[in-house]
């Protein structure tokens, strides 16, 4: 099948869209790795500052039972 010389001009347009394409769909991942590479990070700041919360939660509760308990050791010296 001879080609014509518009069949020519055709395909070398869309050899040229399809580099367009291609490098727009590799700034595009270039951008969404780097979004979800920020995410990630994001999110294990996020987690190590909830362990962080939990593990004081922690703490505090168990101050507050062994301050109570001793209150109420305490009172019960004078009350009973």
């Amino acid at each position: 099948m001879p080609e014509t010389m518009d069949g020519k001009i055709k395909i070398a347009v869309l050899e040229e869209q399809l580099k367009g394409l291609r490098s727009q769909q590799k700034a595009h991942s270039d951008e969404m790795r780097h979004a979800i590479s920020d995410l990630r990070s994001d999110m294990q700041d996020v987690l190590a500052m909830m362990n962080k919360g939990r593990g004081a939660l922690w703490g505090f509760s168990l101050l507050g039972g062994v301050l109570g308990a001793g209150a109420i050791k305490f009172m019960g010296r004078f009350v009973g």
